[in-house]
């Protein structure tokens, strides 16, 4: 009798054995494809220290040049003579290049932004498209769509790592907007694929005022564009009277030759004009501490 029992009991541990080992077989995976998720997702936030001091910009290091992949550059999109409102080929350049961006901060708060490419690995935008100002919250998780249409046709979707810089005054919360801009570093260079922006840093006043500034950005994942001629409000703004929606924090401010001048921030309070912080000595200096463009 005593016999039986403890083969009885052999057998019981033989059988929750092989289900414990098929339960962590089975749950094995999905841990380590959860783990592997939450590395390739991962965000890493710092602040920009502002510079005591810093030399004035070459010519050359107050430029950079648009780049446009070959397999990008025969269909390249129409801008400004056909009016169009809604981009229907944002998989082509110069909209390759602008990404539209689903975040979440540590607070829990989900957004919606824009962005845009200035090198092969790196994007500018506007600081709160990174930061929930209201609750003084970094952004946890984010996901960058290049040529999005849909959740299933984009040209490329880059949710693995990269770093992020905010101005100091974005993360106080307080008198921010003009240093209301983001520098992003992403791992993989894919500008490559997406084109980049070129850029001109503190362009004169009157080379402003004397063309056209093109601005596109999403909205719920829609791409729509507009153009206007823009003003200079200050050393640190412009002001514009192209459409904008929320959503469209972040985008780029361009001319004809895809430089970017501006990142499109906000709207005026009466809501006659929208305004757009101006690139800066100091952002290229900042961005330069940092290692940009590589």
């Amino acid at each position: 009798m005593e016999e039986n029992q403890n083969m009885l009991h052999r057998k019981t541990r033989k059988k929750w054995g092989c289900i414990f080992i098929t339960l962590l077989l089975c749950f094995t995976p999905a841990a380590l494809a959860e783990e592997e998720s939450q590395e390739r997702s991962s965000v890493t936030v710092h602040v920009l220290q502002d510079l005591s001091s810093y030399d004035a910009l070459t010519e050359d290091e107050a430029k950079g040049s648009p780049f446009i992949p070959e397999s990008l550059e025969d269909g390249k999109a129409v801008i400004g003579s056909d009016n169009r409102i809604i981009i229907t080929n944002p998989y082509q350049f110069p909209y390759s290049a602008i990404a539209y961006i689903q975040a979440k901060g540590a607070c829990g708060c989900p957004w919606d932004a824009t962005g845009f490419m200035i090198s092969s690995r790196w994007m500018m935008t506007a600081g709160h498209c990174m930061y929930c100002v209201e609750h003084h919250a970094p952004v946890k998780d984010v996901k960058f769509y290049f040529g999005y249409e849909d959740e299933r046709n984009y040209l490329l979707l880059q949710d693995a790592g990269c770093t992020i810089w905010i101005s100091q005054k974005v993360e106080e919360g307080t008198d921010y907007h003009e240093d209301d801009y983001a520098f992003l570093r992403f791992d993989d260079p894919i500008g490559d694929r997406t084109g980049w922006f070129g850029y001109w840093y503190d362009a004169p006043g009157s080379a402003i005022e004397s063309e056209v500034l093109y601005c596109a950005g999403y909205k719920d994942g829609i791409l729509k564009s507009d153009y206007d001629w823009a003003r200079v409000y200050d050393s640190k703004f412009v002001t514009h009277t192209i459409d904008m929606v929320k959503g469209n924090s972040g985008c780029p401010l361009f001319d004809q030759d895809y430089n970017v001048i501006a990142i499109n921030t906000a709207e005026a309070i009466d809501g006659t004009v929208n305004y757009g912080v101006r690139l800066t000595e100091k952002m290229q200096r900042l961005i330069q501490r940092e290692g940009f463009p590589e």
